[in-house]
Formats: C-alpha cells, sequence, structure tokens
C-alpha cells in the first residue's frame, strides 16, 4: 500500500503566503506541492516543468483535477499519491 497525501496548501505557508518551513522533509513536500500548483495551472503554456515525486525523485507524477477543484496527483514510479486542497490564490496559482 502506497502512501496517500491530503494536504492544504494554506498549512505549509506563513502570513505572507510563501512556504513556512526553511529545512527538512515538510520543505521538500511544500517544494513539490507548490511546483506541482504552477504546472497544473499553468495554462498559457509558459514552460513550467512538472515538478519530479518529492519522495522517489522520477518525473513520472501524474495529476489532474476533480470535481471539488482539488489537485490529485500520483506518482508512476513509487505509488505515493495525494490530494491538494485550497491552492486557489497561493503565489504558485497561475490560473
Amino acid at each position: 500500500m502506497s502512501a496517500i497525501y491530503v494536504t492544504d496548501a494554506r498549512h505549509l505557508l506563513d502570513a505572507k503566503g510563501a512556504i513556512a518551513a526553511q529545512t527538512g522533509p515538510v520543505r521538500v513536500l511544500a517544494q513539490f506541492l507548490t511546483g506541482l500548483i504552477a504546472y497544473c495551472t499553468d495554462y498559457d503554456s509558459t514552460g513550467i516543468e512538472l515538478p519530479p515525486c518529492f519522495k522517489c525523485h522520477h518525473a513520472a507524477v501524474q495529476s489532474t483535477f476533480d470535481d471539488n477543484d482539488s489537485i490529485i496527483w500520483r506518482c508512476n514510479h513509487c505509488a505515493v499519491q495525494g490530494r491538494l486542497v485550497n491552492w486557489r490564490d497561493t503565489f504558485w496559482d497561475l490560473s
């Protein structure tokens, strides 16, 4: 069974909207998720690249939006997956 990360983007940010964690595993996860927000909302195709999986570092992540406007993602290499909510209006929301 793979890990499933259910994350509220607001919990990763400080009062100014930047990534709160300076180091460690939470910082790595936050950088992956914010990169995923930018990639998923790059509707003008400005060349934002899909970030590699924060666990296995392979670029085999797939993502989509569900009916509740959550970003659903899964790594095809290590099978880690997640659901990201409350990402709208963050610095990385390019929509």
